[in-house]
């Protein structure tokens, strides 16, 4: 299905007006499409369908926000947006054949998401239902505090024996 590119006046004036855009996959909640700005290529990302159309765009602003916080990227850099369309223009990154411990990377980038973000995210990031997430009701019972004490460790010696660790043993 083909679409009007949501490049905007306010977009425009902003970034130039793209030299060439091509449409490219995604969910059929969004359209993407990798566009040619004066600046260079980015990625132009409009959220489209769905009551909750509104909200997936400010959880989506308030995410890349956080995340760009980071002290090495680890996102694409957000360089322009209009919220009227919820339209969003990302930094383009090329793509990389991951080397192969790409998983080192990965928990590096992950462990610097999380590390970039504190108790401040509750106010920030937009809260979701369990109802719109999974539309049911997903209820939580915490667990007793009983249940909760740690259990006794049992270790092996040197010959293989198991013994006890735990209160008591030195």
């Amino acid at each position: 299905m083909w679409s009007r590119l949501p490049f905007g006046d306010e977009l425009q004036a902003d970034r130039g007006l793209p030299r060439r855009s091509r449409r490219l996959s995604s969910s059929p909640r969004s359209r993407v499409w990798r566009v040619e700005l004066a600046a260079g290529p980015a990625v132009l990302e409009q959220i489209v369908t769905g009551n909750d159309a509104d909200e997936r765009y400010a959880r989506e602003v308030a995410a890349l926000r956080l995340a760009s916080q980071a002290k090495a990227p680890v996102v694409p850099r957000r360089t322009g947006h209009r919220s009227g369309e919820r339209v969003l223009v990302l930094q383009y990154l090329d793509h990389q054949r991951p080397s192969p411990d790409w998983i080192v990377g990965y928990a590096a980038a992950l462990a610097r998401l999380h590390a970039s973000a504190g108790p401040e995210v509750v106010e920030v990031l937009p809260t979701i239902s369990h109802e719109r997430l999974w539309g049911t009701h997903v209820g939580f019972v915490a667990p007793p505090r009983s249940a909760l004490k740690p259990r006794p460790y049992r270790q092996p010696d040197h010959c293989g024996h198991f013994r006890q660790l735990g209160a008591g043993s030195g």
